[in-house]
């Protein structure tokens, strides 16, 4: 039995020790129970660094409300319980832990690190992905399914980290040349050597755009085509992520760019920070006068009401025009890299053909590339006009240049008489599809032209006896102009045949062929050729779309949209090299050109390309940069197949962002002042912030310039208390209101008292309470005496006097009691108390005339008995409540007498140490306690035992 309550004992003394070594860490017993998912996101890398007294980013992407806490070393973080049922995408944690009502920043080294996500009456269940990196902490959650029943669910994530000390960067301005640029001219940037950075421009002093760098080399097109005609001052600040190496930067301007060039020199062990300042004049110089250049070109022979057939070589685009005897019959933007024939029409602005005969034609070509010189050349080939641009080199000066040729245009007279084809056969076809044609038989070639709506759509000498007409040109940029698009409807459609023999022609459509059968009637070649024509109608139908908008994701202005496009008309992928995929992503099974046209209620804001992926097992496959909307809003996606113009709609809403800021207080004589750290904002930061403390708000213009980011706010006169103070950062129509709130301390300041003796009984005190704002009373207490005064802001000083009290030495205690702003506050001294003895004549003592003599204490603290002669002083013994005795003396013993004096008692301090068990050592007590009666039982019964008879 004794052995089993020495088992229970030593149970109950580890249960002890156990639960108060928890309770005395301080620990948050609720981070360590009934977790419902725990992950370690740390790899096997080293752990994150961040820098003393900053901050810890965290991105969290999920779309519901959540609420986080973080715990640093078993330790409340700052930010616990401001973090509650929010939205954010990104928060800063402050590299921080609450010690009671302090914040305390951490210290140099290693730190461990809980984040504890909850979501609150959620029936949505999510499988978290979280990892670090350089530039922060994420946590993905991604969606899985539904629960039956609403509960609140709670991810919980360790990790580790370093606090280091501050990074200073290294700060480098770059002076270049000036850069010049035309007038609706774009600016160019181009960065090499940093994979990751930050780019703000500044234009006389003001943010004129910003972006970031994600890959080396990197190019941007900086959009100046607005800015008027001047110079302006330029200010390029490049700021670099933390890198583990040492660089040399140089910057250079040519030919409308900007060169920065990061040159690694050495890798280094502890990370490096750069900002990177380009500082250089901008001018948006006039647009240079035109610069006709004339190309040879040779004559051009077209029979009557035939169009003018024209094919491109080359790379670029830009406009083309031709005009015949100075009227424009041709104006479009073209593509060099055509492979397709495009058509001049030889109709005038009435919509007549041009007479037969001689005409001036003009074909002028404007690129759209100003910095490239063409060494152009004009050929025919096969009646067509060869226009080659494969000659081109680049320029360092902007060009206005304009190409031009000018030839003749032979207009001939056919002289031929058409043969009438009759049939009632119609064309039907679907919108975009081809016109086929199937020819039963011409034996010999022949030639054949189609027209529709009198305009030519194909002409070709041939032998075929199966033809595809296009009636649709695909285009690879919805900037592009469709050549060829015959709309649905009805149109009139003309078929020429000019062959070596006559033939009887039956025609008919079926299977969506137009069959031509032609029966030879003669044996016999004609010279001339005979001419055949076939006139009738073209039924262009709706195309079903053959692109399909199946889901949105709505994010905020600075994500993407996400969109899950089907696609049924696609370019197949031929390309089988996908090494650059990960294992687990699926390579695409084709991809098609799309073109992007984004509205609001005002009408079009955006008009883009797109180059889409087409997946077997449909994803999200298109991402739209939101940040190319002016602003946060609701919209209609429209996506247009390039290859058949057909489209789809969707609408999607782009959210406001959230911008996070971090505030930290001190709180010193009644004034409060807050550090507000815009530091993770963007750099269009130029907003109102609003601070409210105790009622009382202020409000300021904070603007993120070139360097600046942090802002200091002081309220004055704060009576001591625990406050909330808010802090409203304005939005916009990108942004919505913030609105952070934190806890603030003002505690009582402990009131300034100095003390200085002077002369023999004076005590001459100065006193600073000088932001009080009701009285306090000040004691002073010395040799049994009290002096009280009523002191407030305007006393300075205090002169106490102890003429009462007999020459000697005493303690003197100043006692502040305190007040609604000050501590109260008690000091301790002492004080010598001398007088100057008086003059008494001598007399000569007789023993006959011994009388008691009597002498007097200032204080009834004690009572004292003696005995004296005349003239001298009595002198006794007092006593105070009994607890110290001292020597003192009577004053003044009564001539010739002798009696007894009255003297003070000092007082007397009793010090005790109160000794209070917080809740740990309780716990350990309780225990302890418990196992010692254990123990005493255990013997009793041990000695029950032995006393007991045995029984047999």
């Amino acid at each position: 039995m004794r052995k089993l309550l020495l088992v229970v004992l030593i149970l109950f003394l580890v249960m002890g020790a156990v639960s108060a070594q928890d309770n005395a860490n301080g620990t948050a017993d609720h981070v360590l129970k009934d977790r419902e998912y725990n992950a370690d996101i740390d790899d096997d890398g080293d752990p994150m660094l961040v820098e003393e007294n900053g901050y810890i980013p965290v991105d969290v992407n999920v779309e519901e409300a959540w609420s986080l806490n973080v715990y640093i070393d078993r330790h409340d973080s700052a930010i616990n319980g401001e973090l509650d049922n929010v939205t954010y995408s990104h928060v800063d944690i402050p590299a921080s832990v609450m010690n009671g009502d302090d914040e305390v920043p951490l210290g140099l080294g290693e730190h461990n690190i809980v984040y504890e996500f909850k979501f609150t009456n959620t029936t949505s269940i999510y499988s978290p992905e979280a990892y670090i990196s350089e530039s922060g902490v994420y946590f993905d959650f991604n969606f899985i399914r539904n629960s039956k029943t609403p509960q609140d669910s709670i991810y919980r994530f360790t990790s580790q980290f370093n606090i280091i000390p501050p990074i200073e960067p290294i700060v480098n301005t770059l002076n270049p040349n000036d850069v010049d640029i035309t007038y609706s001219d774009s600016l160019s940037f181009y960065l090499k050597g940093l994979s990751s950075a930050e780019v703000d421009i500044y234009l006389d002093d003001d943010l004129f755009t910003s972006f970031e760098v994600d890959e080396s080399p990197f190019e941007e097109e900086i959009d100046t085509t607005k800015l008027a005609i001047g110079s302006y001052n330029f200010v390029c600040i490049v700021k670099s992520e933390n890198v583990y190496a040492e660089y040399n930067i140089d910057a250079s301007t040519s030919n409308s760019m900007v060169r920065v060039n990061f040159v690694k020199s050495k890798v280094v062990k502890t990370p490096n920070r750069y900002i990177t300042i380009i500082n250089t004049t901008l001018n948006v110089c006039e647009i240079p006068e035109l610069n006709p250049i004339y190309v040879n070109a040779p004559p051009l022979d077209i029979t009557y009401t035939r169009s003018i057939p024209m094919r491109f070589e080359g790379q670029g685009e830009g406009d083309f025009k031709v005009y015949i005897d100075g009227e424009k019959v041709y104006d479009n933007s073209i593509m060099l890299e055509w492979e397709n024939t495009i058509y001049a029409p030889t109709k005038d602005g009435s919509g007549n053909y041009f007479d037969v005969g001689a005409h001036d034609i003009s074909f002028e070509f404007t690129s759209s590339d100003k910095y490239v010189l063409f060494n152009p050349e004009i050929t025919l080939m096969s009646n067509i006009l060869v226009f080659s641009f494969a000659d081109a080199q680049q320029s360092s000066s902007f060009l206005n240049d304009k190409y031009i040729a000018n030839t003749t245009l032979n207009i001939i007279d056919n002289g031929a008489q058409f043969i009438p084809i009759e049939s009632d056969a119609v064309v039907r076809i679907v919108h975009t599809d081809d016109i086929n044609l199937k020819i039963d038989t011409l034996p010999y070639a022949y030639n054949l032209t189609v027209f529709v709506d009198d305009v030519e759509i194909y002409d070709s000498y041939t032998t075929e006896d199966a033809i595809s007409i296009k009636t649709f040109f695909a285009r690879s940029s919805i900037s592009e102009t469709n050549e060829r698009d015959i709309q649905t409807g009805t149109h009139k459609i003309r078929f020429e045949f000019k062959a070596s023999y006559r033939y009887d022609v039956d025609v008919s459509f079926e299977d969506g062929e137009l069959n031509f059968k032609f029966k030879q009637t003669g044996s016999g070649i004609e010279p001339d050729g005979v001419h055949y024509q076939f006139n009738t109608s073209l039924i262009v139908t709706e195309k079903e779309k053959t692109v399909h908008i199946l889901k949105v994701k709505n994010h905020t202005y600075f994500d993407d949209t996400e969109f899950i496009v089907k696609m049924d008309e696609y370019e197949p992928e031929t390309d089988e090299d996908w090494d650059d995929l990960d294992d687990d992503e699926e390579p695409p099974i084709g991809t098609q050109d799309v073109g992007i046209i984004i509205s609001d209620e005002n009408g079009v804001v955006y008009i883009g390309d797109e180059l889409i992926n087409v997946y077997e097992h449909l994803d999200w496959n298109y991402e739209f940069e939101n940040e190319e909307l002016p602003k946060a809003g609701i919209y209609t996606m429209k996506i247009i197949n390039l290859a058949d113009n057909t489209y789809d709609t969707a609408k999607f809403e782009v959210k406001k962002a959230n911008r996070i800021f971090s505030k930290k207080y001190t709180s010193d004589d009644f004034n409060v002042l807050f550090t507000l750290d815009f530091s993770s904002c963007r750099s269009d930061l130029n907003s109102p912030c609003e601070i409210t403390l105790n009622n009382e708000k202020k409000t300021i213009k904070v603007k993120k310039g070139t360097t600046k980011s942090k802002y200091e706010v002081l309220f004055k006169d704060i009576d001591p208390g625990t406050y909330t103070a808010t802090f409203t950062l304005k939005g916009n129509e990108i942004y919505n209101d913030i609105t952070l709130k934190s806890k603030v301390i003002v505690k009582k300041e402990a009131p300034k008292i100095t003390y200085q003796k002077s002369g023999g009984n004076k005590l001459e005190l100065t006193i600073d309470i000088g932001k009080s704002k009701s009285n306090a009373v000040l004691t002073v207490s010395a040799g049994g005496q009290q002096k009280k005064f009523t002191v407030n802001k305007n006393t300075k000083h205090l002169t106490v006097e102890f003429n009462s009290l007999p020459t000697g030495s005493y303690d003197v205690e100043i006692d502040f009691n305190g007040n609604e702003r000050y501590t109260a506050k008690t000091l301790n001294t002492a004080i010598e108390i001398t007088y100057s003895q008086p003059s008494v004549p001598e007399q000569t003592p007789d023993d006959n005339d011994k009388n008691p003599g009597k002498g007097f204490g200032n204080n009834s603290g004690g009572i004292g008995t003696g005995s004296g002669d005349s003239n001298a002083l009595g002198s006794g013994n007092g006593t105070y409540n009994g607890k110290l005795s001292m020597n003192s003396n009577g004053f003044n013993g009564d001539l010739g007498s002798q009696g007894s004096g009255h003297g003070d008692g000092a007082k007397s301090y009793e010090i005790t140490k109160n000794i209070k068990l917080d809740e740990g050592s309780n716990t350990l007590l309780i225990f302890l306690i418990i196992a010692l009666i254990l123990l005493i039982l255990s013997f009793i019964y041990e000695r029950r035992e032995k006393d007991d008879p045995e029984e047999y």
